[in-house]
């Protein structure tokens, strides 16, 4: 019984912090993120909050030399846990969440995927949408949470249907935001 209302404490904050997100959003406080260092250490704790669920694996892969990020930690903290959430809540059963983590020439591409359902095609124009939801106890503003954030780094997200199933979230963070260098 414990468990149960821990897991509603945890699903109540994070509805809670994304409406506070889209009501009173502030601008980004720009610094240096370290990916390397901070993705891992992101992850970590996720896997150690009560709202992961442990029939799921994540996997991070840094593909050669990242740069350092001039960003909000905080705000791409949201981000990524919004993203997690989202990828278990498709994998209720378990399975697998990949991060991947690339750096360019000016930005960083990160891929987060899952193995779950995917999204339906008709659904897939949607999902940014403030307060779309396909599931019953979601309120649809988790992902217009992270474009909200990832545009005022002057970054992109998509969100597809992966090759051989599931879901893949593209993140593009520029190292340096307009105006920020």
């Amino acid at each position: 019984m414990l468990g149960y209302i821990i897991e509603e404490v945890d699903d109540l904050n994070r509805v809670v912090s994304n409406l506070l997100g889209l009501a009173r959003f502030r601008p980004p406080l720009f610094g240096p993120v370290d990916l390397e260092r901070e993705l891992p250490a992101l992850v970590d704790r996720w896997l150690r909050s009560e709202g992961h669920n442990p029939a799921v694996t994540i996997r991070v892969t840094l593909d050669g030399a990242i740069p350092t990020l001039y960003a909000d930690g905080k705000q791409l903290e949201q981000v990524f846990h919004n993203l997690l959430a989202n990828g278990e809540e498709a994998m209720p059963d378990g399975g697998a969440i990949e991060i991947r983590v690339r750096g360019r020439a000016r930005d960083v591409e990160i891929t987060i995927r899952d193995h779950g359902p995917g999204i339906s095609g008709r659904d897939l124009d949607k999902v940014f949408r403030k307060f779309f939801t396909t599931r019953e106890q979601g309120l649809g503003l988790g992902l217009p949470v992270c474009r909200q954030i990832v545009r005022a780094h002057n970054g992109e997200i998509s969100l597809d249907n992966a090759t051989g199933g599931g879901a893949v979230v593209t993140l593009r963070l520029p190292c340096h935001p307009l105006g920020h260098a």
